[in-house]
């Protein structure tokens, strides 16, 4: 919660990493398990959401769940939702993402993920939810646009390497939004053309600063 809370000091808004709890909770967490942020070799899976909660890191809890993150968000900023794969079915994940934002209805939020099946259910049980289909640095497929578009997604976020010129207007004809992952380092910055939608970062980022434009 400090981090996010930090993010919406200086950004327009916030990307987390979610996962479910043994019993079903939607939790904040990148990594299967809590030992490389809280030193904690306990799986979020196979975990229960009360016994999470009790685990900290420099005083804060260490995998809030989704809920508690939707209200410190509130309306000061973007929300990004990615989804991680667990044991459990997508669909049963999709679902408890989407009746704890369906719920919450943050003001600005997308629920992302590499699974296609998963944004399939999302896009079929809350259709007003908007979705983002993630892909990894090696995926340069022209098609991924049109692939984004079946599965009813609002946006694309491609690896920032592989987010092409081509892709970009590929993406905009078909009413995609575009917001690459993940940028570490400002030169990265620099390659990417100026007509993205946004771009997620752990990095701070000077505004006044714009990518080249490009043909």
């Amino acid at each position: 919660m400090p981090a996010v809370e930090a993010a919406l000091a200086g950004a327009d808004g916030v990307e987390i990493d979610v996962r479910l709890s043994a019993d079903g909770v939607p939790v904040c967490s990148h990594d299967e398990t809590l030992l490389r942020t809280a030193g904690a070799d306990v799986a979020v899976a196979e975990t229960p959401y009360g016994v999470l909660r009790r685990i900290r890191v420099g005083g804060a809890v260490a995998a809030p769940g989704l809920s508690e993150i939707v209200a410190t968000v509130g309306n000061r900023g973007r929300l990004i939702v990615e989804v991680k794969r667990g044991p459990e079915p997508p669909a049963a994940t999709a679902r408890a993402v989407g009746q704890v934002l369906a719920t919450a209805r943050p003001a600005d939020v997308v629920v992302s993920s590499f699974d296609p099946a998963l944004l399939q259910v999302l896009a079929g049980e809350q259709p007003r939810l908007p979705t983002a289909l993630l892909t990894t640095a090696d995926n340069t497929s022209p098609e991924l646009p049109e692939l984004a578009r079946r599965l009813g997604c609002a946006e694309v976020h491609p690896h920032w390497s592989a987010t092409t010129d081509r892709l970009v207007r590929a993406a905009h004809s078909r009413d995609l939004a575009v917001v690459p992952w993940t940028i570490t380092e400002q030169n990265q910055l620099g390659r990417l053309t100026s007509d993205l939608d946004g771009a997620i970062v752990d990095i701070s980022v000077d505004p006044a600063a714009r990518a080249p434009e490009r043909g």
